[in-house]
């Protein structure tokens, strides 16, 4: 069990202020790398983690009408964390390089759960997520994917608890999402495309593949992606500061362009809301909560036009 030091508020103005037109800051402004944006719509908190900055931000929105504004919550954690996960009890768990933890807001109590790469030096989680079954899937990867082979790794995490290793040979596990019961689409950022597996809907195992999305046309990486109910995706690409509205057979339907060329992640707020995060900020700096470059987490309202 850790105790985390007390955590940094801030008050901001409500998502529901963000109007039609260009994205808007709505973050902390000094994210080094920020991913996994998560929206917790019973709640009504947006999550997300700075991974290299090790530090976890929620965002939480006041009641419709209220007035009043939102907050913003920051801890420092005492290692890098890739992604945030729904727990129970207001509770949140956060893929950390020790496994999987879980955090007590109330408290700062950051407690053990299960331990994947624990003591592996110069790795690290990058996206995790959980399955309409309730298995968690984590990919881990290098912190410096220059020093050596693709050597990454996704595991699945049984809801008791148990690690299966799912598949290796991964440069940067991103995006992962469920379009149907016993479909997954998951995206190694090194390859250029979204792969789509077909799994057994009661052990989850990956049973074979379909034809993946080739994304190969961008000079950008995909990385983290946003799945909507019609089974198109909202996919982030590193390096050139857009994120893509895909259809299921890779057509570009919209694209909103971000001032960061390290667009890493989007999640959809609501129905009309697409909050993005990005990398290349300074977290030993003071937040800036209105700094609309790279580090900053952007909303922007939708529907929009093709380039608009």
């Amino acid at each position: 069990m850790t105790v985390l030091p007390e955590p940094l508020v801030l008050d901001l103005a409500p998502l529901a202020s963000v109007a039609p037109g260009a994205p808007v800051p709505v973050g902390v402004g000094n994210d080094e790398l920020g991913e996994g944006p998560l929206w917790l719509a019973d709640r009504r908190e947006l999550w997300w983690v700075d991974i290299t900055g090790a530090r976890v931000h929620r965002r939480s929105e006041p009641a419709p009408g209220s007035g009043d504004p939102a907050r913003l919550t920051t801890w420092r954690l005492p290692r890098a964390v890739g992604s945030v996960l729904p727990a129970a009890d207001g509770w949140v768990r956060l893929a950390t390089t020790f496994g999987l933890e879980e955090l007590d807001p109330e408290t700062g109590v950051l407690h053990p759960l299960v331990a994947i790469e624990d003591g592996v030096p110069d790795r690290r989680m990058n996206d995790v997520r959980v399955d309409p079954a309730g298995h968690v899937w984590a990919g881990t990867m290098r912190f410096d994917t220059s020093t050596g082979p693709d050597d990454g790794l996704l595991y699945r995490i049984d809801p008791a608890g148990t690690v299966h290793r799912v598949l290796d040979r991964i440069g940067c596990p991103n995006g992962m999402a469920w379009p149907a019961p016993d479909e997954m689409v998951f995206i190694d950022s090194s390859r250029h495309r979204v792969d789509r597996w077909r799994l057994d809907p009661v052990s989850r195992q990956v049973v074979g593949e379909l034809d993946p999305i080739d994304l190969a046309q961008f000079s950008g990486l995909p990385d983290g992606l946003a799945l909507l109910d019609d089974g198109t995706l909202w996919v982030a690409f590193w390096g050139e500061g857009l994120v893509r509205h895909l259809s299921p057979d890779g057509r570009v339907l919209d694209q909103v362009a971000v001032p960061a060329p390290s667009s890493s992640c989007p999640v959809l707020v609501g129905t009309d809301l697409l909050v993005i995060t990005t990398a290349g900020g300074d977290p030993t700096s003071a937040p800036d909560p209105s700094a609309a470059g790279p580090g900053q987490v952007f909303a922007v309202r939708l529907p929009r036009t093709l380039g608009g």
